[in-house]
């Protein structure tokens, strides 16, 4: 994990410069296999965040490495997200 400079979040990325491991590859194949993410542009990386209560994401904007959709999966409680 790495503590980002803003303070807002826990970090770990995958996928950029190695595969991803065995379950979450799995998971990404599935997004294919169910029309989510399209054959030819499957999920590239994972990004694991840890927030704390009433903490949350920073207005912001995906760089190029990014895929131009995103799955998001919560654990251990609810979320709302607001996408302007």
């Amino acid at each position: 994990w790495k503590t980002m400079k803003y303070g807002k979040r826990k970090v770990c990325m995958m996928g950029e410069k190695r595969p991803l491991p065995p379950p979450l590859s799995t998971m990404a194949q599935q997004l294919v296999e169910v029309g989510i993410f399209p054959n030819d542009q499957p999920p590239n990386h994972v990004l694991l965040n840890e927030y704390q209560p009433a903490q949350g994401i920073l207005s912001h904007t995906d760089g190029p490495l990014y895929a131009s959709r995103t799955a998001t999966l919560s654990l251990g409680s609810d979320v709302v997200f607001e996408f302007s």
